[in-house]
């Protein structure tokens, strides 16, 4: 899990939130919106397994 927040301290607390709600691959989508919801959050990431979800200002480049 990726959050996007100008603190430290609310990125890490929102993160350790947000993955404790993700029991299977379909409930990515749900916390990656969820995280933005947050005062302050700009973006989430989530992965697991072969499956990811992205949420607010994040901005996904391919590697070369």
């Amino acid at each position: 899990m990726v959050i996007l927040a100008p603190s430290a301290v609310l990125a890490d607390a929102v993160a350790t939130a947000a993955c404790n709600l993700v029991q299977e691959s379909a409930d990515l989508a749900k916390v990656v919106t969820w995280a933005v919801t947050i005062p302050g959050v700009r973006g989430a990431v989530a992965i697991l397994d072969d499956k990811m979800a992205v949420q607010g200002d994040v901005e996904l480049i391919p590697l070369a």
